[in-house]
C-alpha cells in the first residue's frame, strides 16, 4: 500500500491574480474622478491674494425670486444669503408674472448688503386682497374711518395727520434697492407714504369742490396746469386734482363732512396708485 502524501498546492500570489488587477483598475477610475471633481469645482482657497468677502442678504415680496449676481444665477431663490467679493454688483430678481427689477449694491467686509425688494406687476404694487378683507383705522376726534390692506402700516402723527406704509417695504434690516428700513422709511417721509389723510377746517360745510376753489391757494395756482375732475367715494361726493408741479407732485381727493375737509394725498405716479383708488373708496364719514 503506497502510504506516499501529496504536497499541498501553494496559493497563487495576490499579483497574479485577474480580480486583483480588476480592484485596481476600479479604485484608479475612481481616484482620476475624484480628482477631476476637486480640480472643476469653484472651491474658497485661502491665500494673501485672494479677494476680501461680504455678506449679501436678499428678501422679496412675493418670495421665490430667481437672483443673478453680475448676470451669474444663483442656486437658491430668495430669501437668500451668500457671500460675494468686497465691492460694486448688480443683482437681478426676476419672478414670473412680474416686473423684472436691478439693483446695484456696493459689498463691505463689515456689514451685510440687503436687498428688500417689493415686486410690482406694470410699475404698480397690487393687493391679493378684497376691500372686504382690509384692516379698518378710525379716526375718533374727526369721526371717519378707512380701510387698508393688512401690510400696511399706520402712524398717526396726530388726528389731523395720518400715514400709512407699506411694511413689505419698510421692515426688517433696511439696505439698498428700492426698499427701506421703518426709520428710514420714515425719515424720507412722503416718498415711502402709501397714503396720507390730512384734515383741515371746514367750517362752512363747503363742498369738495367749493372746499378746493376756497383754498387761499387757489388763487395763486396756474390751474391751466392742474388736471381736476369731481367723482363720487362712498356714495360721498368728492374733488380730485393733481399738482404737477413743487419738490413733490401729489394726487389729492377731498372729501368734505363734519365740518372738515379731509385730503386723502399720495405721491405722483406712485406704484400704489391701484390700491390708492381701492382703499379711497372704502373712506366713511360718521
Amino acid at each position: 500500500m503506497d502510504t506516499h502524501t501529496i504536497p499541498a498546492k501553494k496559493p497563487r500570489p495576490l499579483y497574479k491574480r485577474p480580480r486583483f488587477w480588476i480592484a485596481v483598475a476600479a479604485a484608479a477610475v475612481v481616484a482620476a474622478g475624484a480628482a477631476y471633481y476637486l480640480v472643476t469645482q469653484d472651491f474658497p482657497i485661502k491665500s494673501s491674494n485672494s479677494p476680501e468677502q461680504g455678506k449679501v442678504e436678499i428678501y422679496t415680496s412675493p418670495e421665490k425670486a430667481t437672483v443673478l449676481l453680475d448676470g451669474k444665477e444663483r442656486k437658491a431663490k430668495s430669501p437668500t444669503k451668500f457671500s460675494a467679493n468686497v465691492g460694486k454688483h448688480t443683482v437681478t430678481l426676476k419672478l414670473t408674472g412680474y416686473d423684472e427689477v436691478s439693483v446695484p449694491i456696493d459689498v463691505k467686509k463689515e456689514t451685510p448688503a440687503v436687498i428688500q425688494q417689493t415686486f410690482t406687476k406694470n410699475g404698480q404694487i397690487t393687493t391679493s386682497q378684497k376691500p372686504s378683507e382690509f384692516k379698518t383705522y378710525t379716526n375718533k376726534k374727526y369721526k371717519y374711518s378707512i380701510k387698508y390692506p393688512d401690510n400696511w402700516e399706520v402712524e398717526a402723527k396726530s388726528p389731523e395727520v395720518v400715514n400709512f406704509f407699506d411694511r413689505n417695504r419698510a421692515q426688517g434690516p433696511g439696505g439698498q434697492g428700492s426698499t427701506f428700513g421703518i426709520s428710514q422709511a420714515l425719515a424720507r417721509g412722503e416718498e415711502e407714504t402709501t397714503l396720507a389723510i390730512l384734515t383741515q377746517p371746514n367750517p362752512g360745510n363747503l363742498s369738495p369742490t367749493e372746499w378746493y376753489k376756497a383754498r387761499p391757494e387757489y388763487a395763486q395756482e396756474d390751474q391751466s396746469q392742474i388736471k381736476t375732475k369731481e367723482l363720487t367715494v362712498n356714495g360721498r361726493p368728492a374733488f380730485q386734482y393733481e399738482t404737477p408741479y413743487g419738490f413733490l407732485p401729489y394726487l389729492n381727493t377731498i372729501i368734505t363732512g363734519n365740518g372738515s375737509a379731509f385730503i386723502l394725498q399720495q405721491v405722483q405716479n406712485s406704484p400704489y396708485r391701484a390700491t390708492y383708488d381701492q382703499v379711497i373708496q372704502t373712506f366713511t364719514v360718521f
